[in-house]
């Protein structure tokens, strides 16, 4: 595994848990019960970007990859927590290409939590958000997105020496939530505290 380059070689390099998954496979609300329990910072890139649009930011657009570009993504991670601190970042990377980047952030990705969710319970939980945008057709697409960059990217996470726990997401919140920290605690070499 490639880890980011360090000021001090005697500090340790902050961890991070990465949750990944379909739209509307929970990663929100189990990346915020997570750092809760961690004692980590929840950083949700989702979140992040609504933020920066609403303050008027003009968030550069990749179009090859469908997304925000990489660099400013990757930027906007870096400032939303601390370097020093443990993190659960949620939706970051969502492609194979974003897979260095994420080994470049300032913390250790110790592991990734999969979210695997049915598509219909997915449409039943976004639609119960009622963000702007996120009627059936549009939770398709990206549904359809998701799935198709999927296999691409766990290999390209894997070939990273990142393991990838995968989380069955359809269930109640806190069977949910007690199969992510079980999946953490049993990540090898977690240096972040757990309850």
């Amino acid at each position: 595994m490639h880890l980011p380059p360090s000021t001090d070689p005697m500090q340790p390099i902050p961890s991070m848990i990465c949750l990944l998954g379909a739209p509307g496979a929970g990663k929100g609300v189990q990346g915020r019960l997570l750092a809760g329990h961690l004692g980590a910072v929840h950083v949700s890139v989702g979140d992040v970007m609504r933020q920066l649009r609403e303050q008027g930011t003009k968030i550069p657009y990749d179009s090859r990859l469908r997304l925000a570009q990489t660099a400013f993504t990757s930027e906007a991670i870096r400032r939303a927590a601390p370097a020093s601190s443990p993190v659960v970042l949620d939706g970051f990377p969502r492609a194979a290409e974003q897979v260095q980047a994420l080994v470049d952030l300032p913390w250790r990705c110790q592991a990734v939590l999969w979210l695997e969710v049915s598509f219909a319970e997915a449409i039943a939980r976004m639609k119960g958000r009622g963000r702007e945008g996120e009627d059936v057709a549009q939770i398709g697409l990206r549904h359809a997105r998701h799935e198709a960059r999927s296999p691409e990217l766990l290999d390209a996470i894997a070939s990273a020496g990142i393991p990838v726990h995968r989380i069955d997401a359809d269930a109640e919140i806190e069977q949910v939530q007690a199969r992510c920290r079980a999946a953490v605690l049993s990540t090898e070499a977690v240096d972040i505290q757990v309850d």
